[in-house]
């Protein structure tokens, strides 16, 4: 004849193997992945720091996703500008850009304005750290290329 277990006895087993089967269920939870750092706002006016006899470039990223890129003169005294323009798209630290427009100004004027479809930072990658955005991409050679820009003002 078997002896009868006490109810008390009963309680601490089933407590246990509740215990039992709540481990093995966490053990076999699949990790989360841990979400990707947050991509600071490339929005804003950036410009190339400008050396001797070279001559700077400003990206501009607005909210609405347009983007503008300007080739400043070269000397003082000169006056015509190249002004490229069109739409930009970021994903992750990915970014893409098309033109669609090209539009030559002098002394503020406007001389010309035409579709372009030119290819500028293909295959890009950004990161921002502090005043610097840093854009890895491809160039029109198909070589690996890098430049660094400086914050001027965030836009809207």
């Amino acid at each position: 004849m078997k002896t009868p277990i006490p109810s008390s006895q009963k309680t601490i087993n089933l407590l246990l193997l509740a215990g039992m089967f709540s481990t093995c269920l966490s053990a076999c939870k699949k990790d989360k992945p841990q979400p990707p750092e947050p991509v600071k706002s490339i929005m804003g006016d950036w410009y190339t720091s400008l050396k001797t006899g070279e001559q700077r470039t400003h990206i501009y990223f607005f909210s609405d996703s347009t983007v503008a890129t300007r080739k400043l003169p070269y000397a003082d005294g000169e006056t015509t500008d190249t002004v490229y323009s069109g739409r930009f798209r970021t994903q992750g630290d990915s970014l893409k850009i098309s033109i669609t427009e090209k539009t030559i100004n002098q002394q503020g004027a406007v001389l010309s304005k035409e579709p372009s479809n030119i290819k500028i930072f293909q295959q890009a990658t950004y990161k921002i750290t502090g005043p610097n955005l840093v854009l890895n991409y491809t160039d029109t050679d198909g070589a690996a290329a890098r430049i660094t820009f400086l914050r001027l003002l965030p836009l809207m």
